[in-house]
């Protein structure tokens, strides 16, 4: 085909020209420069240097796609032999796409390249697979936003160490191969030799399998093995926790499912250009129409309004929709609407928009839809704004592998190693909330939501009867819960704000009477490095109940200290252990079990203003400090030994007057007298550098106990700056 002008391609036709029987027929495509239809074997044997030209475009950016790139999606038409792609390697906006009725009527042999380029597998984005057979091995070595749909794996598949990830409807016949991955996602996954390499992992998220046939001796559900309020590790040694759900058992069945293009109707109008873009929102007045917009880079200008009932809009791979409105990018007001596939950029802050995605049309359905901020489509730089990326303000809407993304880093002549944990672009990323389900959201059901980095809260459920299964969710940066307005902008008010607490993570409202949250992750990379003050990663504002389930839920820091105040705020009171160290982790198995219990108890009025832990120090037998009693030094070995087994077995020891941990090793040091106040002050004021975490042995110290944390928190005034007694 000439690609300079698009050509209609009746997919029926062509498979009467292969003659391949009992196919069924597809919609009419449009083979465009971006979307290409691949006839059989030998087309793309011939066509292969252009294929892998447009799938791997020049300089893909460092670690996060460049602003010249161009969305591409490669279709393959069913074929009784297999497509040999060689090694084809996938860059940014990509998609390979089966045009067969089942996922056999396409393969695919050779080898998928994904990671090309790639300096961090945390940000290999914006790939996809869907409805197609991967003959041998697949290394899908991603993060967010690449889902495989619909696809069998002939061989094993391997995950690698990414932060993904989403995989539904789809068969591997060998098995899943955790390389370190942080958490996933499993919908509809049968793999009947299991998964291997999750049980020698330490520190990450929630692997979660939904209604999906994965051998459970492979897993690992840290509830199981506690009666309590949860486990704490303080130093992020969690054993990598799995899960089975079926959603039989979930308070309702979950049976939504991204429709497949081909089960699409033949009337589908396509969208190739911007000028077509422009003319669809008067299009989107008709019942039960639906749009295919294709692989390129679009502007909203007009809000697209799917105004009636049963209108659906999918992006055919990886188009981007780059908002020019101060109005709803997209507004669903309609009945039953889809949306699916897309990715949609807020404005410029010259807007000053309130809302990307406003859904206001019940049970309408979301797949695999990214919102994001992303500073890099303008030099220099120019400030962008959406105050709410998806507001869900109806009933029985349905949401499925939604990625809500304030952008932390962007490529890019202005912020190619510039802008990762840089507080100074704040200004010009404004958006302090992620997913807000208002209380008009009754029975939302969420599967799969990947909110990150929104400055104030990035889920705030007030809708009644919400179910949300696996959840990835990091706290901002910089500035996390910072209101101050030449940080944060001028946000617009919406019903119930004035009782959020900012820089609370997930919020469950007021007035929700039921409530399901399980297979969540929250997190925090850099605490208070970059940030005044940390926070509770929950806020529960509504009567905590038996009715309000949450549950497998991680909550973890590393890389800074001070992550997170409490694990729950509840009643304006903390529970559960703060976390003030260089890397913890809770995992949260029953909020309940937080309340009823005795508060810590108060220092001693000695020890009020005494450093009592100290991190990143070293310490030996005979500091320099003036009155420091002469100790002698002894190792204590344990096989899991980390800074809270080290400071409780100083504890026992009778002459144990002060300890040091580090990598797993603890010492302690033995003398007759007790340190002097003013010598450990004196050693605290100016600390040497080091690995170790160093505390006394007195009173002074208090020994965080993994075992001793359903409960009220310490007060965080106290713990915010120093790791008091």
């Amino acid at each position: 085909p000439n690609l300079a002008a698009p050509v209609r391609f009746s997919v029926c036709v062509m498979i009467s020209w292969l003659l391949l029987a009992s196919i069924p027929c597809w919609p009419a495509f449009i083979e465009t420069e971006n979307f290409l239809l691949i006839r059989d074997p030998d087309d793309l044997r011939e066509r292969l240097p252009e294929v892998q030209a447009k799938l791997f475009q020049p300089y893909q950016g460092i670690d996060n796609p460049h602003t010249h790139l161009v969305p591409v999606t490669v279709a393959f038409a069913p074929s009784s032999k297999a497509y040999d792609v060689g090694k084809l390697s996938l860059g940014y906006y990509t998609l390979l796409l089966g045009l067969g009725s089942d996922a056999d009527d396409v393969v695919l042999r050779g080898e998928i390249d994904v990671m090309k380029s790639i300096n961090s597998v945390d940000n290999i984005f914006f790939r996809s697979l869907e409805n197609l057979r991967v003959d041998g091995n697949l290394h899908w070595h991603t993060a967010q936003a690449c889902p495989i749909r619909a696809v069998h794996v002939s061989g094993d598949i391997n995950l690698g160490a990414g932060c993904g990830g989403f995989i539904a409807d789809t068969v591997i016949d060998g098995k899943i191969v955790d390389g370190g991955q942080q958490q996933y996602l499993f919908r509809n996954v049968t793999c009947p030799w299991g998964m291997i390499g999750r049980r020698e992992r330490e520190g990450s998220m929630n692997f979660v399998f939904l209604d999906s046939r994965v051998p459970e001796d492979s897993m690992l559900d840290l509830c199981k093995e506690t009666s309590d309020c949860g486990s704490y590790y303080p130093e992020k040694d969690n054993a990598a926790p799995s899960l089975a759900l079926s959603s039989s058992e979930l308070p309702r069945p979950i049976t939504a499912k991204k429709p497949a293009l081909q089960s699409l109707p033949g009337r589908c109008q396509h969208v190739t250009s911007q000028s077509e873009l422009d003319e669809l929102p008067l299009k989107l007045l008709t019942p039960g129409h639906c749009f295919l917009i294709y692989p390129g880079v679009y502007e909203v200008r007009k809000t697209l309004h799917l105004a009636a009932d049963g209108i659906s809009v999918f992006g055919v791979g990886w188009p981007v929709l780059r908002s020019k409105v101060s109005t709803e990018t997209i507004m669903i007001s309609g009945r039953g609407c889809v949306l699916a596939s897309l990715i949609v950029d807020a404005p410029l802050l010259s807007f000053n928009q309130a809302v990307l995605i406003d859904v206001k049309g019940s049970e309408a359905q979301l797949f695999d839809v990214v919102a994001r901020t992303n500073l890099a489509w303008e030099s220099p730089v120019q400030p962008v704004k959406t105050s709410i990326m998806l507001h869900i303000d109806a009933s029985k809407v349905f949401m499925e592998n939604v990625w809500l993304w304030r952008g932390d880093h962007w490529t890019g002549p202005d912020l190619e190693g510039a802008s990762f944990g840089k507080s100074s672009w704040d200004p010009y990323n404004i958006n302090p909330y992620g997913l807000v389900v208002s209380q008009m959201g009754h029975g939302v059901t969420a599967i799969g939501a990947f909110v990150e980095h929104q400055l104030w809260n990035p889920i705030v459920w007030y809708g009644d009867d919400g179910l949300l299964v696996m959840s990835q969710g990091e706290s901002a940066y910089t500035n996390n819960g910072n209101v101050q307005r030449a940080v944060a902008g001028h946000i617009e008010p919406f019903p119930g704000q004035e009782m959020l607490t900012p820089g609370v993570y997930y919020t469950v409202g007021p007035n929700v009477q039921r409530h399901t949250y399980i297979g969540g992750g929250v997190y925090s990379i850099f605490g208070e490095l970059f940030s005044r003050v940390s926070y509770p990663a929950i806020e529960v504002l509504a009567e905590l109940t038996e009715a309000i389930n949450i549950t497998n839920c991680m909550i973890a820091g590393w890389a800074g200290r001070m992550y997170f105040s409490a694990m729950l705020r509840y009643k304006q009171a903390n529970y559960g252990p703060s976390m003030p160290g260089d890397g913890e982790s809770f995992y949260l198995c029953d909020t309940r079990k937080f309340l009823h219990q005795s508060p810590p108890p108060e220092p001693p009025a000695e020890c009020r203003g005494i450093l009592g832990q100290i991190d990143s120090t070293h310490i030996s037998e005979s500091p320099s400090v003036p009155q420091w009693p002469r100790s002698q030094e002894k190792e204590e070995l344990h096989p899991n030994m980390n800074t809270a087994k080290c400071c409780q077995s100083c504890k026992r020891e009778k002459n144990c007057r002060y300890w040091k941990e580090a990598h797993g090793r603890c010492f302690f040091y033995m003398a007759n007298s007790s340190v002097p106040r003013a010598a450990w002050q004196s050693f605290s004021a100016w600390p040497p550098s080091g690995a170790w975490q160093v505390g006394l042995g007195d009173e002074c110290c208090h020994c965080q106990r993994a075992d001793n944390v359903c409960r009220a928190s310490q007060p965080y005034e106290w713990m915010s700056k120093f790791r008091f007694w």
